[in-house]
């Protein structure tokens, strides 16, 4: 079964830089990704990849959350990235707080976690349930090495 899969990036470049690494495994697994946010009403997963550097990056995620919450209706998300870094210590209170938004959140993983998602993501889709959110939590600095990108981002400056 092909799955259709959101990708929304908030952040700085390295986010960008990592959900196009991400897009890139997904593609090679055959995942389908949409582009734009128009298309996320009809995605089986949204994956969001978080900043999390600033009090204000926090926010955004949550207004993020809101908004995606009114599109995505039921519609299962994982939040990734440095949010979850920075709030790890009570991971729970992140999933609630993202929950209060109306976003159906079924994960949370870490910026290291990110490139072994492709990997277990049928396993997250077919395990989750309102009570049992799957977490990746570890706290390392991801391998980079003989790691392609689908470059989404704009060739221009």
């Amino acid at each position: 079964m092909v799955r259709k899969i959101g990708v929304v990036t908030l952040g700085c470049p390295k986010n960008i830089v990592d959900s196009e690494i991400l897009i890139s495994q997904l593609l090679g697994k055959g995942y389908q990704v949409v582009k734009g946010l128009d298309e996320l009403f009809e995605v089986d997963v949204v994956l969001i990849n978080t900043c999390g550097f600033l009090k204000e990056a926090i926010e955004e995620l949550l207004e993020t959350a809101e908004t995606l919450s009114e599109i995505l209706g039921e519609t299962p998300a994982i939040v990734m990235g440095c949010a979850v870094n920075r709030l790890r210590d009570d991971p729970d209170g992140l999933i609630n707080g993202l929950r209060r938004t109306g976003l159906n959140v079924i994960g949370v993983i870490s910026t290291s976690e990110i490139f072994s998602l492709p990997q277990k993501l049928e396993e997250i889709l077919e395990n989750y349930n309102k009570y049992n959110v799957y977490k990746a939590l570890q706290v390392k600095t991801p391998d980079y090495t003989g790691i392609r990108r689908s470059v989404f981002s704009s060739p221009y400056w």
